[in-house]
């Protein structure tokens, strides 16, 4: 008697659209209610949120400012996880049995642990003042918390180890024999990197990054802690939005604006990322 193995699916998908997609679909039907204050709704349908958060430019500014603080975040943990990772993709077995559970157990560390960590490091009698103090490179102490900077460099170390380990499963499914080929043929260290490694493994690069950035968009703690209430993200609008405020309605239309907002950016990388074609060969 044959199994229908598609009858397995059955069981999964009750349960993603009981815990999953009905309360999604309350959330965003929510989002078009009018606020009434005290966490009320109106029981009519409304645009008139949507309206008010793309007309009102203190939100908008915001939500520039989340997007370019999770570009930056991203571009410094690709900058500095790629060549580890390519570290990591070619060392032998004894280096990746040591160093890549070091990574997992680095990511096991929760968030707000992490903060805190940063917070005692970056203050200004912290661990990375006195140590700039110490080697002359500044004369006063830099404001590293309550400040755009000190969230980068918090949001970097929790993404980091992702970014590695991602990049290093892509870089793995290269060939050796590819960068000894183009070696063979007289091409330099830097020729392989940018004409074999980087364009075989954009495709990774790409995904790896967009799922960083989407991570970046929704972090609520790292900001809230290093920020101090002084760096404004998306989710910490949405969460005073909510719970001070008591708007539920207007904090529903701003969660989904940023989840439109994540997945158009996601798709519109992944439309241009996929016209991307390595270089033709030519004489190196």
């Amino acid at each position: 008697m044959r199994m229908r193995w598609g009858l397995l699916f059955i069981p999964a998908m009750v349960v993603f659209g009981i815990f999953y997609l009905i309360p999604l679909i309350m959330f965003v039907l929510s989002s078009f209610h009018p606020d009434l204050g005290l966490g009320r709704s109106g029981a009519t349908y409304t645009i008139e949120n949507f309206r008010h958060l793309f007309t009102d430019r203190f939100y908008l500014l915001v939500l520039w400012n989340t997007a370019k603080l999770s570009i930056y975040i991203v571009t410094i943990s690709l900058i500095l996880g790629f060549p580890v990772a390519y570290f990591l993709a070619r060392s032998s077995q004894k280096v990746t049995r040591v160093l890549i559970p070091i990574l997992v157990l680095s990511s096991f560390v929760t968030l707000v642990i992490r903060a805190m960590g940063w917070v005692v490091l970056l203050g200004n009698n912290g661990l990375v003042n006195k140590t700039l103090l110490l080697l002359g490179a500044i004369s006063d102490p830099i404001q590293l918390l309550n400040h755009p900077r000190g969230v980068v460099l918090g949001m970097v170390h929790y993404v980091l180890p992702l970014m590695i380990l991602a990049i290093m499963s892509v870089i793995q499914t290269i060939p050796r024999s590819l960068e000894q080929a183009a070696e063979n043929l007289g091409a330099s260290r830097l020729h392989v990197y940018t004409r074999v490694i980087f364009p075989l493994s954009f495709n990774g690069i790409l995904a790896t990054s967009l799922m960083v950035f989407s991570l970046n968009m929704g972090v609520f703690a790292s900001p809230l802690l290093l920020g101090g209430g002084k760096v404004y993200v998306f989710p910490i609008l949405i969460y005073q939005e909510i719970m001070a405020k008591t708007h539920y309605a207007m904090g529903a239309a701003m969660a989904l604006a940023l989840i439109l907002l994540v997945l158009f950016i996601n798709i519109l990388s992944f439309s241009i990322g996929s016209k991307y074609q390595a270089p033709r060969r030519r004489a190196w």
